[in-house]
């Protein structure tokens, strides 16, 4: 058992969500329990997700996609059927967006790097004044299509992915950010990488890698994110010896 405080000072700080500029509400976005036993994790806080949540009996529910953004949408419909049973329950929510994208032991970029077993790590592609993405070195010269295999093997349900290669069969060198960054491909002559790896696939990106000569792989916006809460819930059961459970619900994209 530790304390929501505990917690929240923890991520924080592990986190650095207070260094982040980001449209989400970073943090706790509802707060429940002050005494937190058993944490879910999961990438979306939509109802079904709460729900799920509330029948596990945990008592907080950690997410990279929260319900406040920016001003926040009017507390009516699913959003205050959300809010609803989070206090009904006692459920504290706990977000943390563009942070858990960039962190290099948690976050969902360097995470997915050590998956495909890249080298040489670095942070790459600016936002706002941070770093979000990272780059490495394909040491284990594995293809494209075997990377897409490897990939495939992440939870996403039946999301597709999208491949635009026009690039080396064997990648070099190869870039990660993850959701929705296909803009980071304009960045290809600055940060050097030949293949980009991000979630939702954009119109331009098939015309662009072809008259360049990229790769381009677009693995699913849910299954590009699904590393960096799970390795949260693993690092909170360590420091603090509470329960965690990863709440796989895939949109399908």
């Amino acid at each position: 058992m530790a304390s929501l405080r505990e917690i929240s000072t923890f991520l924080f700080e592990e986190l650095k969500i207070s260094a982040f500029e980001d449209s989400s509400v970073n943090g706790v976005q509802i707060e429940g329990k002050q005494e937190i036993k058993k944490v879910c994790v999961a990438v979306d806080s939509g109802l079904s997700v709460v729900r799920s949540t509330v029948e596990k009996k945990a008592d907080m529910l950690f997410v990279h996609h929260g319900q406040f953004w920016g001003g926040g949408p009017p507390i009516v419909g699913p959003h205050k059927q959300i809010v609803e049973t989070c206090l009904k329950n006692q459920l504290t929510l706990f977000v943390c967006h563009l942070p858990l994208d960039a962190n290099e032991k948690m976050g969902n970029n360097f995470a997915l790097a050590r998956y495909l077993g890249l080298t040489s790590l670095e942070s790459c592609l600016e936002f706002s004044g941070k770093l979000l993405g990272c780059k490495g070195i394909n040491s284990k010269g594995g293809s494209a299509e075997e990377i897409i295999s490897q990939l495939q093997k992440l939870p996403g349900g039946d999301a597709p992915i999208v491949k635009c290669l026009f690039g080396p069969k064997t990648p070099k060198k190869i870039a990660i950010c993850s959701g929705a960054a296909a803009d980071g491909l304009y960045k290809f002559e600055a940060e050097g990488f030949d293949t980009f790896i991000t979630g939702e696939a954009r119109q331009f990106a098939y015309h662009f890698c072809k008259e360049r000569e990229l790769n381009a792989i677009f693995a699913g916006h849910y299954r590009s994110e699904n590393l960096g809460v799970r390795l949260v819930g693993e690092r909170l059961q360590k420091e603090f010896a509470i329960e965690f459970e990863f709440i796989d619900e895939p949109t399908g994209i």
